[in-house]
């Protein structure tokens, strides 16, 4: 693909100054969520502001009921930032779809408040969806905090990568060794597959590649995409309205591209901890139920079932793990009750719903 990085960022920063001085529409909009993130939202926010003479754009932050402060920081710190303040948790999709129906960009970028903007990954994003009318989506490279790189795009959920998920197939045939060690192509991938998820690792190339999956920590969007095929699903509280956003986006016909040569650090996690109060109990919930809609309303009675099947089985096996490792005096009680109780919540509902 036809694509030179340096002259996007030349002319999207010529475009961004001439955009300023006369007042025009921004290209961009950004979109943060927020909820009790402040301290990472303040990083966030400053990371933004830093990269802003990149693309004429402006910036909606939208708190969730943050009790600490979250609202008055931003407002006080970053008058430039228009806060969208909620009397309780919308959600992620929610909370997106109010800052999606009042900006005025071109293009949104939903960014998480984990996150931060490397230099020139705006107007190498934005000059990319300038140049390709047909992409309605895009996202570049995410790197952890040590720079090591993120997967975040591939394909979308399946049944089989739930399976390898709720099975940890991965424990048992580990990435690194399949690269190492396997070199006969049809062994490889073979293995690649036992142990994929829909996040795929991406070769290391500065060329854009076409992908099915992006992740919504980093996600830009046409406007004209999201006017068509309609907002968020309200319907998921968090997890996969990202992949439910990509599926809807290809089959209206629309491109999905993953651009290396841009880096975002997403200090992944931390949003979501913050949300929980440290704990992952009602996030593991959460993502279940996410997991059953989504297979449910893509997939039909039989995707319901099968995945309620995947679901049942695996935690099934891990209560059995559980009762006997505690049998043996593997684990203390208090971790027992924990997960036991976790694990037969997830159940009932995999049954339920």
């Amino acid at each position: 693909m036809d694509f030179n990085p340096s002259r996007a960022l030349l002319e999207m920063t010529l475009d961004a100054n001439t955009a300023d001085a006369s007042f025009a529409e921004p290209t961009l909009s950004i979109i943060v969520v927020s909820f009790n993130t402040r301290g990472l939202l303040g990083e966030c926010l400053r990371s933004i502001g830093d990269c802003k003479g990149e693309v004429c754009c402006d910036a909606f932050v939208v708190d969730n009921a943050s009790n600490d402060g979250t609202v008055e920081f931003v407002r006080e710190a970053f008058p430039w930032v228009q806060v969208i303040a909620n009397s309780q948790n919308l959600g992620f999709s929610k909370a997106n779809n109010q800052a999606l129906r009042a900006c005025k960009g071109r293009y949104a970028l939903l960014l998480n408040s984990d996150a931060l903007l490397h230099p020139h990954a705006l107007a190498g994003m934005v000059s990319f969806l300038e140049t390709h009318p047909n992409t309605g989506m895009v996202s570049c490279r995410l790197v952890d905090g040590s720079g090591r790189t993120q997967p975040s795009a591939g394909n979308l959920p399946g049944l089989w990568s739930q399976f390898v998920s709720f099975f940890e197939v991965r424990r048992f045939v580990p990435r690194a060794a399949v690269e190492t060690l396997v070199r006969t192509r049809w062994t490889k991938r073979l293995l690649r597959a036992l142990s994929a998820g829909y996040f795929t690792p991406m070769v290391q190339s500065s060329a854009p590649i076409s992908v099915r999956f992006l992740s919504g920590a980093c996600l830009m969007v046409r406007r004209e995409l999201y006017e068509q095929i309609g907002l968020l699903d309200e319907n998921i509280f968090l997890f996969l309205e990202d992949a439910d956003w990509c599926l809807r986006a290809s089959e209206a016909g629309w491109n999905l591209y993953y651009l290396p040569d841009y880096d975002v650090t997403h200090l992944g996690g931390r949003s979501f901890l913050a949300r929980s109060g440290g704990r992952d109990y009602r996030i593991s919930v959460e993502r279940c139920e996410s997991i059953l809609y989504y297979f449910g309303k893509h997939y039909g009675k039989l995707g319901r079932f099968s995945i309620r099947v995947v679901i049942g089985l695996s935690l099934s096996l891990r209560l059995l793990t559980l009762w006997v490792r505690r049998l043996f005096g593997g684990r203390d009680r208090a971790e027992y009750v924990r997960s036991s109780a976790l694990y037969r919540e997830i159940l009932t509902l995999s049954l339920r719903k």
